[in-house]
């Protein structure tokens, strides 16, 4: 899968100078060895999972071995040669090239253009808020926005780089990637068990190493990120249908999704619209 929304020519309300020519999402893909040049953008990109324990990149003909997740820098005009061996997952940042030096003025990145992070809570939700607003890019200053979201993704990632927890629990970094991995794909249907197993551990391993971290278990932590996602959309989109938030958030039945909204909240989700945002139209 692969998306890409273009921003360049979507009108901004501010003068913010840091601002998107387009965003990006992969998700899969499997490539033989190419060599490409990153032509009138320079690209901030997040590989955030693959199979493959690592990454092998040419840039400018220097190779880098990088572990997942990491950010690679695709400057204007520097050859990049690469080969992608299992599916990986990938979010990108990009720029017009005249806004890369008014980033790095702002921003100290790493002389290396490829460094690994730490995929914490703070940058989780924003790569999940921007996913949320790439749909809705062109309503009114959503792409304002995005550029705003986009600069503290980078700023987090460039003002961390380099940095590692010293004597870290390695259960623990195994536990966080988890649940990052959950903040960005609580839409979809996640099976645990799987995801488990993809880090090293059984079910009973996952459950007793995650309640050491999270006073809730992951199925409720799952839920929380549903219900979040569905009271934001409510009050955001005034034409949503409930049979369509609940298929959006992966529920096989929408009469299910309202019952657990409602054990939560004390109200229907069309009750919730109509108490939190009066002007809205109401939809089922």
């Amino acid at each position: 899968m692969w998306i890409n929304i273009p921003l360049s020519e979507v009108q901004r309300l501010s003068r913010f100078p840091c601002q998107l020519k387009e965003i990006g999402y992969t998700h899969g893909g499997l490539y033989q060895e190419r060599t490409m040049y990153s032509l009138g953008k320079f690209e901030v990109c997040l590989r955030l999972y693959s199979q493959e324990k690592e990454a092998v990149d040419y840039l400018d003909g220097v190779k880098y071995v990088t572990k997942f997740p990491h950010v690679i820098l695709k400057i204007p005009h520097v050859e990049h040669r690469y080969t992608i061996d299992a599916p990986r997952e990938s979010f990108s940042l990009c720029y017009p090239p005249s806004v890369e030096m008014a980033l790095r003025d702002i921003c100290p990145f790493p002389p290396r253009p490829i460094w690994e992070f730490e995929l914490d809570d703070i940058k989780s939700k924003l790569i999940t808020e921007l996913k949320e607003l790439m749909q809705y890019s062109r309503n009114f200053s959503i792409a304002d926005r995005m550029d705003l979201l986009a600069f503290q993704l980078i700023e987090e990632l460039v003002f961390n780089a380099g940095t590692k927890k010293e004597n870290q629990d390695y259960s623990e970094v195994k536990i966080r990637s988890i649940a990052s991995y959950f903040q960005i794909h609580f839409r979809e249907k996640i099976n645990i068990d799987a995801l488990a197993a993809n880090h090293g551990m059984s079910r009973s391993t996952f459950t007793r190493h995650w309640r050491r971290f999270y006073d809730c278990p992951p199925g409720q932590y799952l839920l929380d990120l549903k219900l979040q996602y569905a009271c934001r959309n409510l009050l955001e989109d005034a034409g949503l249908k409930v049979c369509d938030l609940s298929d959006r958030l992966s529920f096989q039945d929408p009469e299910y999704f309202c019952a657990l909204f409602k054990k939560r909240f004390g109200m229907t989700p069309l009750e919730y619209r109509r108490v939190n945002n009066p002007a809205a139209q109401l939809t089922d």
